[in-house]
């Protein structure tokens, strides 16, 4: 998968939709941390590698003072290649 970039692909609008269908009885607030620039998230971002993307949002993670999990990956099964990988905010989907 080296010669393979990721991408940073905007999944907002579709997650906006979910949360408002799913929570229609629920406060939903968003919380955009304040972090420096070139630590943030960019649409269009290119890595290298997944190790890249994940030390990438790590380290933004902690910047920003939460930490990531992965969520869920997706694979193509005949090439044997990851397609997609999902990282999320450890806290997610969790209600307090």
């Amino acid at each position: 998968m080296d010669d393979t970039n990721m991408v940073i692909e905007d999944t907002s609008e579709r997650l906006g939709d979910k949360l408002w269908k799913s929570s229609s009885d629920f406060d939903i607030s968003v919380y955009t941390p304040d972090v420096r620039d070139d630590y943030k998230p960019k649409l269009g971002q290119e890595f290298a590698s997944l190790v890249d993307v994940y030390e990438f949002y790590n380290r933004y993670a902690k910047e920003a003072r939460f930490s990531v999990r992965s969520n869920s990956t997706r694979k193509n099964r005949a090439r044997n290649e990851i397609v997609r990988k999902e990282y999320v905010c450890s806290k997610e989907g969790k209600i307090s």
